[in-house]
């Protein structure tokens, strides 16, 4: 996503099977956070992969990302908390149906 030619955020992804497709990283820009930029990279990830036949999108967090865990929650996806007892924290498995 771009603003004024800069580059503000991105969302990358891949299909883990023909009918689920991972959001495996995102990020805006630290100024350009609180304006939305994420909402809209959200909806169309989600509308890209629903057009691509894709039926299930699945994307995993952690405690460390709380914003990107209420949008998920916002927009509907379903969580399920992972411990890691590794790193001795939660992660977060959030899916939807599309």
């Amino acid at each position: 996503m771009t603003v004024d030619s800069q580059a503000v955020g991105y969302k990358v992804g891949n299909a883990k099977s023909e009918t689920e497709f991972y959001i495996w990283l995102d990020a805006i820009i630290t100024e350009f956070r609180g304006r939305g930029f994420a909402q809209a990279l959200l909806e169309y990830q989600e509308n890209w992969a629903k057009n691509a036949n894709f039926k299930l999108i699945t994307v995993k967090t952690s405690q460390d990302f709380p914003r990107m865990l209420k949008l998920l929650l916002t927009n509907n996806y379903k969580c399920q908390v992972e411990k890691d007892a590794l790193v001795n924290q939660n992660k977060f498995l959030l899916t939807k149906e599309i």
